[in-house]
């Protein structure tokens, strides 16, 4: 895909390495053929959010242990775990403040970039030849607000949309108003209302899911990315545990899951979400082209753990499957080779 879209805050040579590589084995993408190349790029930052938090906990506590095991760090672990969701709201708090005045003025200095006075020689939007004092920056109609807004909402839905059906344009137009206006955390907000007035609406929490993304990808690398990543992951499980049928937001967890670290050894966890999302796809009475995904991503996680015979039923009933997609013949074809 070309153009640079994302937000100046996000290491784009990482990014483009995710976008043209699959992380777990290495095999080229085809943007054109793959799943929703920015909403992958999006899980791909859930990931790496996630990995600043635990760095966040390894700072703040006893070392992580594994689930389960009863012993005394657990209770430490949780301990501390408790302490640091406490430090988190009131810096999530005061972070609150600080947006709602940012944005205030981010849409004033959006309003007169796009409605602005004239400008002079050196590119200073509202000077005057004559020294004059420049006129008043023009605001925004009601109406122009208006349409703005819906444009903005219009975009988010469909940049992080299952097939990614946003054009560039429209892709760099949705980080720009996300970037310098305040529409981004006017549209969590009121998502977050929607939510909570209905939590057994899917589709509002797959959108609120999408805003925390976007909001990730446009703050700086940190903790504060690991607020926002586990804030969709929550979405997408509150989805899951009204309707365990939920392909889209099965999936979503997984391929975060995939993303993380290799030291943190999600693997595991990974090829579990995707072996759901697997089942849930074979009960169906339809097939979605998209879901050939699945196989890729299963065959490509079992290939790095060297389960080559595992890999290759996957990769054989997926071909069976969608016999079209060339990702899978081409990994599979490698993995028989291999």
């Amino acid at each position: 895909m070309q153009g640079n879209f994302l937000p100046d805050s996000v290491d784009k040579s990482v990014l483009q390495t995710k976008l043209s590589h699959h992380p777990p084995g290495g095999t080229q993408m085809d943007p054109s053929r793959s799943l929703a190349p920015l909403y992958v790029l999006a899980l791909t930052g859930i990931g790496l959010a996630g990995f600043a938090t635990f760095r966040s906990l390894d700072r703040a506590g006893p070392a992580p242990v594994e689930p389960g095991i009863g012993s005394r760090a657990d209770t430490d672990l949780t301990t501390t775990l408790e302490d640091l969701r406490a430090g988190q709201q009131r810096f999530e708090t005061g972070l609150d403040r600080i947006r709602d005045r940012l944005s205030e003025l981010e849409l004033q200095v959006s309003s007169r970039t796009e409605l602005g006075g004239p400008s002079d020689a050196s590119g200073q939007r509202g000077a005057t030849g004559d020294g004059a004092a420049p006129d008043a920056p023009k605001a925004l109609t009601p109406e122009q607000q208006e349409r703005r807004e819906k444009e903005f909402r219009d975009l988010l839905g469909r940049v992080f949309q299952y097939g990614n059906p946003a054009s560039e344009d429209e892709q760099a137009r949705f980080w720009k108003l996300a970037r310098e206006t305040g529409m981004l955390d006017d549209a969590i907000k009121e998502l977050a209302d929607a939510v909570e007035q209905n939590p057994n609406d899917p589709d509002r929490r797959m959108e609120l899911a999408s805003a925390y993304v976007a909001k990730l990808l446009t703050v700086p690398d940190g903790p504060e990315r690991g607020i926002y990543g586990m804030k969709a992951m929550r979405q997408w499980g509150a989805i899951l545990e009204k309707d365990p049928n939920h392909w889209e937001s099965q999936y979503s967890i997984a391929f975060s899951y995939s993303q993380y670290p290799e030291f943190m050894n999600m693997t595991p966890k990974a090829i579990e979400g995707f072996e759901k999302a697997r089942a849930i796809q074979e009960r169906s009475s339809t097939q979605k082209d998209g879901w050939a995904e699945t196989y890729v991503q299963l065959g490509l996680l079992y290939k790095k753990q060297d389960k080559l015979d595992k890999a290759i039923e996957i990769l054989t009933e997926g071909n069976r499957r969608f016999p079209k997609n060339e990702r899978i013949q081409d990994l599979l074809n490698q993995v028989r080779g291999g």
